[in-house]
């Protein structure tokens, strides 16, 4: 028997209430066209140099410091900054 994972969709913008915090929106997009929204995910402040990545688990946002945010967007609002790195130098 074969299962499917399930399909997020991460959607990043600028927040209404702050024009220097970017929001994440988790969307469930599995069964398109019948997609869903699922959750936010912590927002963050604007750096001219964020760069985010992503994998089929993680969601990665880092910032010109080389601090690193690692988000998983399976857990529950409370829980899904899953991880803050301080590194030295960038990722390659």
């Amino acid at each position: 028997m074969y299962t499917l994972r399930k399909l997020h969709l991460i959607l990043s913008y600028i927040c209404n209430n702050n024009e220097q915090n970017i929001c994440f929106q988790v969307w469930n997009v599995q069964n398109l066209p019948n997609f869903y929204y699922l959750m936010n995910l912590h927002s963050v402040q604007f750096d001219n140099t964020l760069i985010i990545q992503s994998d089929n688990l993680f969601f990665c946002v880092t910032f010109s410091n080389y601090t690193v945010y690692v988000y998983n967007p399976q857990y529950p609002y409370h829980m899904s900054l899953y991880y803050i790195l301080q590194l030295t130098s960038p990722i390659q």
